[in-house]
Order: structure tokens, then C-alpha cells, then sequence
């Protein structure tokens, strides 16, 4: 689950580049929105135009995403102008300079990739599954929409108090009173790959220090990518190795203080670069089709929690949710499935994240938590469609190993050119690094000091 794009943003361009016909993507000469003054703006091409400053994260709040779908999605472009003055105004109050680059033309909230840019997910498109209606769960922002993929609704929030200083940083701290569907899976069934922290951890008492020692052990939780000496597990090698367990979860790098190089945070999250996140995809694809055993047995599911603001043309207004067909669904955000049991095609079928409990606990759990976990998590989870019903084929297809080696070297190519031409943001200084990095940002620093002072040692995921 990646963060903060819109359907149309990152895959509107199959239809409107005439990729595929049958997505519901964009169409530039009917989709557009209008200024404050009454001029339109049609959607076009994101080019060379990117985010690169927290002062222009497109709002995705609450009232933010009422504006935005006003006038049946009719709002997206006055409300950007909105919050980027909005956001620079409380700059000013707060005496930081504004970055002289930050004029992002406000129309490019109606940019859209294209191939080139989201590489990876055009050869997923081409090769296996998009589905064109999966709506994020709720109109509002990052931790509703996660929890409702964790939980199947809404948690409340532990409030956090540390001393000093840094209380007053990390008091935004999304620490959860929440019950993941983990709990009705048995503990060999199920394991959370993270950079750090797990978002599982944050969201579900039960595995924080001190949690549920029947419900987790040490080895439900390991990192994505790093080895260190109290953890040797990682995602790459489970996951080459032949040694998933029945569910997998992954969390992209929502964090990363790097020095020297590209930052390397990878969850999409503007200001985060896109390719990154083609990146880490690309990872995943290559270590799940090194092994035959692990290659068969996998539905991967790639989506976002929510839209970030960013324009798509079809109003959640119009679809049923299911389970609860008077609550409003949030923004549609991309969704793509890749498994060697599925076609190349587009799924119309409405989804949203409760589809991925729905699945989990069809697949995995057995009938007596499965019933238990319906009748607690209510009638939404119970009434999601199922990601299963996509494995229609009856053999397996084989693994598209020199596609991936291809996508690779695409990678390797931009980040060479990106260093070359120093496009990427200048290296966070420790000191500015509160002003730098976005407010998830500063929630997940939040949340990995709180956890850590509560008693995960370094080292452990």
C-alpha cells in the first residue's frame, strides 16, 4: 500500500495514450476543472513538472476532499490554489523562508504519468490486472483509509506524551486502539515486512511491547530489505528463498535521512519521486519470480491508501459501497494485480480496502476465526468482493524474467541521469529536518520513537 496518488494520476494515461481501451481512465478533451475565475483547465501530461517541496503537498483532508469532489469532482484545481496559499501563509507565520522554486503551476494537480514515468506499472497493466474501481475507503486522509485496510473501519488514537521538546515534535504520533485482521489468522500464517516501523505495530496494541504474546512472536514482523544482527529475515529473501508465509504485508519507506544520494523514501508520497516507487515494486516482482515455489502461490496486490489530492474523473458519488451503501466511499486510487493465475485484463468490480480483509480471511483463515472476524469487523468487510474471483486461469503462467531484467536497467538509468543532473531535493540537514519532511513523515519518526521507547530494541523491526 503505497501513498497519497490518484487512479487517474498514475494510470489515467492508459486510456488517454490509448494503451488500453477498456481502462477508465482519462480523456483530455472532456476532463477538466475550472479556475477560480471560471477558466478551464484541461488535464495534460505531468512532464517535467514534479513536487518537490512539503509546501506543495496537495491537501487531502477531510474538508480538503469535500472541496475537491464539489461539482462531481469539479474541485480539485480551486482547492489546490487554496492550500498553497494556505500553506504558505503558515510559513510566514512561523518564520521559515519559503524555497524560491516552490511556484508548482497549481494546474499540474491535473497532471497525469504517463509510460515512461510509471514504468513498472505499465508493464503490469499490459501483462496482468488493473482494476479501474477501487475506491480508497473513506474522503479524507492517510490513517481513516489505513485503518480500514487494517481493521475494517476506524481506531481510536492513544494519545502520546514525551518530555520536553521532543514531545512538542512527535506529539501527531498515530499510535492505534485498533484490531488488525492479523488477530484471526494463526501466527505462522502471517508476516509484516517493514522498513521501520510496521504499520501494524502503530495501528494494533496487540503487537506493540507489552502486546498479545498468543497472537505474535518476534518472527511476524521483519524487514523489507535489511539485515542486521538481531534480524536476518528479510522480504527479498523469504521471498526468493521459497519461504513467504501465507500473507504478506509490505510497508514502502516512508523515511529516509539520507546524506548522500537520492532520498530513498519510496511510498509515493509527494514530495517522494515516483520512480522510487516504481523502484521498489520492480524489488518485489524480481525476488517473488527468482522462486517457482513462491512465483505460483502469489496474488501481489499494489494500491494506494488515498488520493493525496490529486484530480480523478469519476465521482465516488456514484458507486454503492458495498456493505454500507449510504457511506460515502472515498477518492478512486490505483489498484494492480499481478499473479501467474491471472489474465491480462481490467476489473470493472468496485473495490475498496475492506476488499483486502475480505480476501485475507477467505484464503487464509479457517471458518470458525473467518465468522468471528464477520461478525466484529461488521457488515463492510462481510459484503467486500474478493480479490480471488481475478485467478481464473487454469495453469500458471511463467514468470516474465527478462521483461523485469529489462525494467531494471530503465531504473538503473534514471537514477544515473538523476544524479548526473542533480534533480533530486538537496540532502536533508538534520537541523531543518523537522521543516523538510512532510507531516507523515514526521508521524512515522513519531510513532518509531515511541514504539522503540517502549522496548523494540535497534535492530529489530
Amino acid at each position: 500500500m503505497l501513498e497519497n496518488r490518484s487512479f487517474d494520476h498514475m494510470l489515467g494515461y492508459l486510456q488517454a495514450d490509448g494503451v488500453l481501451a477498456d481502462v477508465d481512465g482519462l480523456d483530455p478533451a472532456t476532463c477538466f476543472n475550472e479556475w477560480p475565475d471560471g477558466r478551464k483547465e484541461y488535464v495534460a501530461p505531468m512532464g517535467d513538472r514534479y513536487f518537490h517541496h512539503k509546501i506543495q503537498d496537495p491537501g487531502h483532508d477531510a474538508e480538503d476532499v469535500k472541496d475537491q469532489l464539489a461539482d462531481r469532482n469539479g474541485g480539485f484545481l480551486k482547492n489546490y490554489v487554496e492550500v498553497l496559499e494556505r500553506h504558505k501563509q503558515k510559513w510566514r507565520e512561523e518564520g521559515k523562508p519559503i524555497p524560491p522554486d516552490t511556484q508548482m503551476p497549481p494546474e499540474a494537480i491535473l497532471g497525469y504519468q504517463q509510460a515512461h514515468d510509471v514504468p513498472v506499472f505499465d508493464f503490469i497493466a499490459r501483462t496482468y490486472h488493473v482494476c479501474d474501481k477501487w475506491f480508497s475507503s473513506v474522503p479524507g486522509p492517510t490513517w481513516p483509509n489505513r485503518l480500514y485496510a487494517t481493521t475494517g473501519g476506524i481506531a481510536d488514537r492513544v494519545h502520546v506524551a514525551l518530555p520536553g521538546d521532543l514531545g512538542e515534535k512527535l506529539r501527531e504520533a498515530p499510535i492505534y486502539d485498533g484490531e488488525g485482521f492479523t488477530r484471526w489468522l494463526k501466527k505462522d500464517q502471517w508476516r509484516w515486512y517493514s522498513h521501520d516501523p510496521a504499520t501494524l505495530r502503530m495501528i494494533d496494541s496487540a503487537y506493540r511491547p507489552g502486546g498479545d504474546p498468543d497472537r505474535y512472536s518476534d518472527a511476524n514482523f521483519a524487514y523489507f530489505n535489511r539485515r542486521t544482527l538481531l534480524e536476518w529475515r528479510t522480504f527479498l529473501g523469504d521471498a526468493s528463498g521459497g519461504r513467504l508465509r501465507r500473507v504478506s504485508w509490505i510497508d514502502p519507506n516512508f523515511v529516509d535521512f539520507r546524506i548522500l544520494g537520492p532520498p530513498g523514501s519510496s511510498d509515493d508520497h509527494p514530495p517522494s519521486r515516483v520512480m522510487l516507487g516504481q523502484e521498489l515494486v520492480l524489488e518485489i516482482l524480481l525476488a517473488i519470480t527468482r522462486s517457482r515455489k513462491t512465483w505460483e502461490r502469489t496474488l501481489l496486490l499494489i494500491t494506494y491508501d488515498e488520493h493525496g489530492g490529486f484530480y480523478d474523473h469519476v465521482w465516488p458519488g456514484d458507486v454503492a459501497c458495498p456493505g454500507e451503501e449510504g457511506f460515502p466511499l472515498g477518492v478512486r486510487v490505483p489498484a494492480l494485480v499481478v499473479s501467474p493465475w491471472v489474465p491480462q485484463g481490467v476489473s470493472h468490480t468496485t473495490f475498496d480496502h475492506t476488499a483486502i480483509i475480505k480476501t485475507v480471511l477467505e484464503a487464509v483463515a479457517d471458518e470458525n476465526s473467518r465468522a468471528d472476524a464477520y461478525a466484529k469487523m461488521g457488515p463492510r468487510v462481510r459484503a467486500a468482493n474478493d480479490l480471488g474471483d481475478l485467478l481464473s486461469l487454469d495453469a500458471p503462467r511463467e514468470p516474465p524474467r527478462d521483461e523485469l531484467y529489462a525494467l531494471a536497467d530503465t531504473v538503473v538509468k534514471w537514477k544515473r541521469a538523476a544524479y548526473e543532473r542533480n534533480m533530486l531535493e538537496a540532502p536533508t540537514r538534520g537541523e531543518e529536518g523537522w521543516e523538510a519532511v512532510t507531516d507523515l513523515q514526521s508521524e512515522i519518526v513519531a510513532a518509531a520513537n515511541k514504539l522503540r521507547a517502549d522496548g523494540i530494541p535497534p535492530g529489530k523491526p
